[in-house]
């Protein structure tokens, strides 16, 4: 899984650089987008030969923000094993302090959307297996309200969906104090269910010396 920011390190860092080096220092980049072509993807099981989780599509431990759906087009999977196609953790404990996330951890992972269209599978194939599918984060007060097709795989901490008109909505603040003045919890819902989807607002990227800079998208 991709996730664009504004702001990021240069290939050859001449400077002291906080670690750890592959962390995401900056805001999501909105426009961003993910697409995949033509790709053939061979041999996922769902564990390693010594146990440990395996899975085809992750996501970076810093992607606390905003995560553009993923577009994959003509793909091939080939001998993926049911729960190995994919896992979406949840959003991390430790991103909830007044430097980070606030009073909650930050939202992103709990609301990311992969699209397959035009799929071929070959040889082990998973039992939800289709042409055209989605897989969007195991979200309880979400997933199981979207659509009716969706359906919850534990081994991946997702739910699989049949819904091509599935899509991610982003808003945002234009007010000039956006950044200082916190809009968080924000709950999303849909009339006739028990659909309550709480978002967090970004997280706070920004250090003045030893102290955030309590600034947040």
């Amino acid at each position: 899984m991709a996730s664009p920011a504004h702001a990021g390190k240069d290939p050859i860092i001449t400077s002291s650089s906080a670690l750890p080096f592959i962390k995401i220092k900056g805001l999501a980049v909105w426009g961003g987008k993910t697409q995949l072509f033509r790709n053939r993807f061979i041999g996922f099981n769902k564990a390693t030969a010594i146990g440990r989780k395996q899975s085809l599509f992750s996501m970076h431990k810093s992607m606390s923000d905003y995560i553009p759906m993923a577009e994959l087009y003509d793909t091939t999977l080939e001998n993926i094993e049911d729960g190995a196609l994919a896992y979406i953790f949840d959003p991390l404990p430790g991103w909830a302090n007044l430097d980070d996330c606030g009073l909650y951890p930050c939202t992103a992972p709990l609301n990311v959307l992969m699209n397959f269209r035009d799929t071929t599978f070959v040889g082990t194939t998973p039992s939800w297996a289709s042409a055209a599918f989605q897989v969007i984060s195991n979200n309880p007060d979400f997933a199981p309200f979207v659509n009716p097709s969706c359906t919850q795989n534990l081994e991946m901490n997702a739910y699989v969906c049949q819904a091509d008109d599935l899509g991610i909505l982003l808003f945002e603040s234009e007010d000039d104090d956006r950044l200082d003045r916190s809009m968080q919890p924000i709950y999303v819902q849909k009339e006739g269910t028990s659909m309550s989807n709480n978002l967090n607002a970004m997280m706070d990227h920004v250090w003045d010396g030893f102290y955030s800079g309590q600034k947040r998208l």
